[in-house]
């Protein structure tokens, strides 16, 4: 009986390695970000860029609401050691352009590279390639979705830090 046992375990096993995980998700099925009343999309792109870094950067030259933008927005900010992961996982910035951030995803031997393109009213992500993730036409392992869900958790919270802070620097 036992024996029938381990059997049964290591077939199921010999099956499972041999064929992998075989539920996938839509790639468009990724949670898109509403850009809250009162942001421009140059100013949800500057939260894109700063949703790794875990506080906002303050002005210290004065409160010049452009400059901070400016400053949120420039490579000195979001540095090198974010824009390259030596660590080897985690989210990283791998470009920045006027309208769009791509973020490239490590976990352990998955990547996959994000492109979160900013439009008028919100934010929408897209996953462009992956390593180790299944992704075949606009379907991919579900754990891929998820990760990237979860990071547009944390870049509301980060358009939501700049709405507080862009609303210290409105004529009250």
């Amino acid at each position: 009986m036992k024996r029938k046992a381990i059997l049964a375990t290591l077939l199921t096993l010999a099956i499972v390695v041999t064929f992998g995980c075989s539920s996938r998700a839509k790639t468009d099925s990724v949670s898109r970000v509403q850009i809250p009343n009162g942001l421009t999309t140059r100013e949800a792109t500057a939260a894109l860029v700063q949703t790794l870094n875990e506080k906002l950067p303050i002005d210290d030259q004065g409160k010049n609401w452009e400059r901070i933008v400016d400053s949120l927005l420039s490579a000195r900010v979001w540095g090198y050691e974010s824009q390259f992961n030596p660590r080897g996982s985690g989210w990283y910035v791998e470009n920045v352009n006027s309208d769009s951030v791509t973020y490239g995803y490590k976990r352990r031997r998955h990547y996959m590279r994000v492109k979160y393109e900013v439009r008028e009213n919100e934010i929408v992500p897209t996953i462009i390639a992956s390593e180790n993730l299944d992704q075949s036409g606009k379907k991919i392992h579900p754990n891929a979705v998820q990760w990237v869900n979860d990071f547009s958790t944390r870049i509301r919270g980060t358009l939501g830090q700049l709405v507080i802070m862009k609303s210290e620097f409105l004529p009250k």
